[in-house]
């Protein structure tokens, strides 16, 4: 293995908390801000050991308008400054609890890539890959997540 991708939509543990609903921790089942604050550290820590281990990471970004595109730009710094290779920032597919939430605009995520290249290089190609899914849409197993050792979920 000589690369990585990571999703890290957020790094201000408040932000995150709207986006996860809940980690599940050594069997432990944490919610809220505690959760977003447990899983952005660890997030951090194993982008950090990857980089330090010569893996190539990539750093995938799900943009929603309305609530993390400052943080998108903030994720872009604090990955760069950790050693990431680039940042996709990617539009929100409105599934689940963010099915009434609207995906941003071109000129939204456009804008957003472009202040974040002051940071780190931007991956363009992937338009929506779904790389930090889980599953298959529509067809969630939300109450088998829960049994997992760890595991993090998005509201449903």
């Amino acid at each position: 293995m000589r690369t990585v991708t990571i999703t890290i939509n957020a790094l201000d543990p408040e932000v995150a908390s709207k986006i996860y609903e809940f980690i599940i921790l050594n069997g432990e089942v944490i919610e809220g801000v505690e959760a977003s604050r447990i899983l952005i550290e660890k997030q951090l820590r194993g982008l950090k050991a990857a980089v330090d281990h010569g893996l190539i990471v990539k750093v995938n970004t799900v943009l929603i308008p309305g609530l993390n595109e400052r943080e998108a730009v903030e994720v872009a710094k604090k990955v760069a400054e950790l050693g990431a290779f680039t940042q996709n920032i990617i539009p929100l597919i409105p599934l689940h609890s963010f099915k009434n939430h609207r995906p941003p605009t071109c000129e939204e995520l456009n804008r957003v890539r472009e202040e974040a290249s002051k940071y780190i290089q931007q991956f363009r190609l992937c338009k929506q890959c779904r790389a930090d899914s889980y599953g298959i849409p529509g067809f969630e197993k939300r109450e088998r997540a829960r049994d997992q050792e760890s595991y993090l979920v998005p509201h449903a």
